[in-house]
């Protein structure tokens, strides 16, 4: 059972960095061609700071894994995984604030968990996409 999960893992994982790929790259060189453009280099950094999300990707890959494989109703899962998912966004924003020395924005993570929460909820409900889907 477990090398099974594993497998669906890598498979979900693969699916989901050929799409963050596919989408970072087209993001990168629009930030490199407006930095260019506008000539604020400073903004190429933002592609760097992207790359923070990554762990935040894989475990909410695995997480959705084990939510798929589990025997959950599909809505509790989906309420499962649109919490935990915000719990690791919140998370990095809290870790982004510390390491900066920043204040913490509370409005804006109240705004940004109501969010987080709503989409990954519903992108539960949808996934995954298939070639019947269209």
């Amino acid at each position: 059972m477990n090398i099974l999960k594993n497998k669906i893992f890598i498979a979900n994982l693969i699916t989901t960095f050929k799409f963050i790929c596919t989408a970072y790259i087209s993001l990168s060189l629009c930030i490199i061609f407006d930095s260019i453009l506008t000539a604020k280099y400073s903004n190429i950094l933002i592609i760097f700071y992207f790359l923070a999300l990554i762990p935040t990707i894989i475990f909410g890959t695995a997480i959705y894994t084990k939510l798929k494989c589990s025997s959950l109703h599909k809505l509790i899962s989906s309420i499962l995984f649109g919490v935990l998912i915000t719990v690791a966004v919140l998370i990095s924003y809290v870790l982004d604030k510390y390491l900066e020395a920043a204040e913490f924005d509370t409005n804006f993570m109240l705004r940004l968990s109501i969010i987080s929460f709503v989409i990954h909820a519903l992108l539960y409900l949808q996934l995954p996409w298939t070639k019947n889907d269209a």
